[in-house]
């Protein structure tokens, strides 16, 4: 198991956003839950409640161990962790985190409905090491765990917003040729772009800042139907095209990647200047599907969502 690619830092701190938004989904499922009539908790529990929550566990169990993997590299010294009261912290929520995992699924086998759905959920499938107990710098005691857990979350919900970069969801163009179709539900921005063979997005932005910088644009990841290709072009200010291809060898490890991530990511450094400029993507191929755009002037920032707020379709 190793680190995600969630920042603690960058845009305000990525991973504290992320679960920010999983606490906010779990308490609008478990208020759900409270105005139901007791015939509907018991299917309520097994198709949301179950899969929200435990999903949320999960979430909170690998990034909380990577935030404590991450205290412990900073303080060096093993014997001064436990002084630590955010390492800590980071720890106990993990462990706790892997525990509610286990008692979610034993609630469903065992007490759902009597035990009807026994033995239909289970806490490791395939004996995959991405269910086992979370890697941390040390392990916690019961009484260290129950201690530490309550300490307060950080409530990150706003993308910190520094004048470094410009961003946009694909569905935020300027300008489509005919053709072009958002497809709801679809894409980290939960609106991605359908783009015909030889149709193109136009995008008009401003830049606070000159330099080097990063454009990284953000599609689908797909596979040509045939022995063709998967091509789209990006220009800058009339600029010459540069031409990317998202074609991958099957189960290569970027091919792995970007079905990981539901995003097939595509880099290309350039020399900005401040003001107003124009941006052209063109699907040189069938199936191209643009989801997000991104301009960074801090070509080094690593992270993992584009710092974005997804567009909800009506």
């Amino acid at each position: 198991m190793t680190d995600t690619e969630f920042s603690l830092t960058a845009f305000g701190g990525e991973l504290d956003r992320y679960l920010t938004a999983w606490r906010r989904l779990t308490r609008a499922v478990e208020n759900v839950e409270q105005s139901l009539p007791d015939d509907r908790l018991a299917p309520f529990f097994s198709h949301i409640k179950y899969p929200v929550l435990a999903a949320a566990a999960m979430s909170r169990k690998m990034l909380e161990a990577q935030r404590a993997r991450a205290i412990a590299r900073t303080i060096g010294d093993s014997e001064c962790w436990q002084n630590n009261e955010a390492l800590m912290a980071a720890c106990a929520k993990s462990q706790a985190a892997y525990q509610e995992i286990h008692h979610l699924t034993s609630f469903y086998n065992d007490h759902l409905s009597s035990g009807k759905w026994r033995h239909l959920i289970v806490n490791n499938p395939r004996d995959l090491h991405v269910f086992n107990a979370p890697k941390l710098p040390m392990k916690l005691t019961t009484a260290e765990v129950e201690q530490y857990k309550h300490r307060a979350d950080a409530d990150v919900s706003a993308i910190e917003r520094d004048g470094s970069y410009v961003a946009r969801n694909a569905c935020q163009w300027d300008k489509a040729d005919n053709g072009a179709t958002c497809v709801q539900a679809l894409g980290h921005s939960m609106n991605a772009v359908r783009l015909p063979k030889g149709q193109s997005l136009t995008y008009s932005f401003h830049c606070e800042r000159e330099g080097d910088a990063l454009l990284r644009l953000a599609l689908i990841p797909t596979q040509p139907a045939d022995t063709g290709d998967l091509r789209f072009s990006v220009s800058i200010d009339g600029g010459e095209p540069h031409v990317f291809s998202l074609k991958e060898p099957f189960r290569s490890e970027r091919w792995k990647q970007n079905v990981l991530r539901q995003q097939a990511v595509r880099e290309l450094h350039v020399a900005i200047s401040k003001g107003h400029h124009t941006l052209i993507i063109k699907a040189l191929d069938h199936h191209i599907i643009l989801d997000q755009w991104m301009l960074d002037h801090i070509p080094t920032r690593r992270f993992y969502m584009f710092p974005i707020s997804p567009v909800y379709p009506l």
